[in-house]
């Protein structure tokens, strides 16, 4: 460390899956499996899916194909979640995403893990990953609903006093971009996770496609 007081160092706000977990395939398949069980038609490929995918991912299951009406959303997520939380830890990480941890530390950031995930399925990822000694701060929500994760950064920056002007959020997903805009944080976008990310047209972020780039943004 370069012995400069915590406060004033820079902080990245990670996003975990997509960003630094791999886990498109798999929830191509966990949701392929909640389609079948049902005869309704499957997302056919990791592409499709990434079309499909947005935020509140509520949106993203009618997008899909789901009736809301017929099958309340909380009930989907729930055997989506099932289906889901212990596979997860077999995934790959994002290549190069624990380089750029360890880079980032390197360079003297704190980080902090934020994520629109359950708090407790998330802790139990990253502790199966190894990555802990990593975060200052792993944040999930209180649910498998996956609306936002706006009100937990803006939670976690306002009783920690964080400069907005000190932090870089980088995700895979424009509520990532949302997020960062609200919050008035830098942000950058890795184009190889859960949505088709456009290159910025007003430099409102910047964009990766391997997280190796992020040695030169840093």
């Amino acid at each position: 460390m370069d012995g400069r007081n915590a406060a004033a160092r820079p902080i990245i706000a990670w996003d975990w899956n997509g960003t630094i977990l791999d886990d498109l395939d798999l929830c191509v398949s966990c949701m392929n499996e909640m389609l079948a069980r049902r005869g309704m038609r499957k997302i056919g490929s990791r592409d499709e899916y990434r079309s499909l995918f947005r935020f509140p991912v509520e949106d993203y299951y009618r997008a899909v194909g789901w009736d809301l009406d017929a099958i309340p959303f909380p009930v989907l997520a729930d055997e989506f979640i099932a289906l889901y939380q212990e596979a997860s830890l077999a995934c790959p990480l994002v290549p190069n995403a624990k380089t750029a941890l360890e880079l980032a530390r390197g360079r003297g950031y704190r980080q902090i893990l934020l994520s629109a995930s359950r708090a407790e399925n998330l802790a139990q990822q990253v502790r199966s990953f190894g990555v802990s000694e990593f975060f200052d701060h792993v944040l999930g929500t209180g649910d498998v609903l996956a609306r936002s994760k706006l009100t937990v950064a803006r939670s976690w920056a306002t009783s920690n006093g964080i400069d907005p002007a000190l932090v870089t959020l980088i995700g895979d997903s424009l509520h990532d971009l949302e997020v960062a805009r609200d919050l008035g944080w830098d942000c950058v976008l890795y184009a190889g996770g859960h949505q088709p990310i456009p290159a910025p047209a007003d430099g409102s972020y910047r964009l990766v496609h391997d997280l190796a780039e992020l040695g030169e943004i840093l």
